[in-house]
């Protein structure tokens, strides 16, 4: 809940429930889990292999497939997110996000993601290129920024803040918290989960969004992890 080079390049920030990439096989995955919360449906996505729909464009709690089983509604900071969109474009590859009650996919202020990609996959290989992409969105971006850390768990953690049109009135900005978590399933195949959260500001409401970031993200972070981690388990 990742893009290649190029499609951090072309990062846009736009509803995606009409335009989604996806990949065909497990290296490309590796690309593809570098941007889990660049591709949710609320941003464009970019790349060689373009599906013209989504598996689910329903966002009815109702209607959405919950393909990774888990119990919802999912918990954080007191508040009760639920199963707003869903993927399965690939074998190999599931996406899911929720959301507060009164929030949307195009206009969110907070969203989990539960994602999971099947197969040989190393967590140290995905971030590193996420800081590199990160680190050549600089140059464009005032506020890209991105930190890292191992909880006691082993769980790798992963935040970065990002932006489009900065400032502006239609300006976004975004700061996501990762969480990879080594899965393997019941028949022995072994992948990354990605528990995610994402929140969001909009405009005028920007710079007071980063300040409050900067401020209390250590904070925001604990929150986060203390609010546990749901249990995958694939129908």
């Amino acid at each position: 809940m990742l893009l290649s080079s190029v499609e951090l390049e072309n990062f846009t920030l736009q509803n995606s429930h009409t335009q989604t990439a996806f990949m065909k096989n497990i290296l490309m995955l590796v690309a593809l889990f570098l941007v889990f919360i660049s591709c949710s449906p609320s941003k464009q996505e970019t790349n060689t292999t373009t599906v013209s729909t989504p598996t689910v464009q329903n966002t009815s709690n109702q209607d959405v497939m919950d393909y990774l089983n888990i119990p919802g509604p999912v918990h954080y900071d007191g508040k009760d997110f639920r199963l707003a969109w869903s993927s399965h474009p690939t074998p190999e590859y599931y996406k899911q996000e929720y959301l507060p009650g009164d929030e949307k996919p195009e206009s969110y202020n907070q969203m989990i993601l539960i994602e999971l990609a099947i197969g040989d996959l190393n967590v140290k290989d995905i971030a590193a290129s996420k800081k590199n992409e990160i680190e050549s969105r600089k140059a464009g971006d005032p506020v890209a920024s991105y930190q890292s850390s191992t909880e006691k768990s082993g769980d790798d953690i992963f935040d970065f803040m990002l932006s489009q049109d900065f400032g502006l009135e239609n300006g976004i900005v975004e700061w996501n918290v990762y969480r990879y978590i080594p899965y393997t399933d019941s028949s022995g195949k072994k992948g990354i989960a990605l528990y995610a959260l994402s929140q969001r500001a909009y405009g005028k409401n920007s710079e007071a969004f980063v300040s409050d970031i900067k401020a209390n993200r250590e904070k925001y972070i604990s929150t986060f992890l203390s609010s546990g981690r749901p249990e995958i388990k694939l129908k």
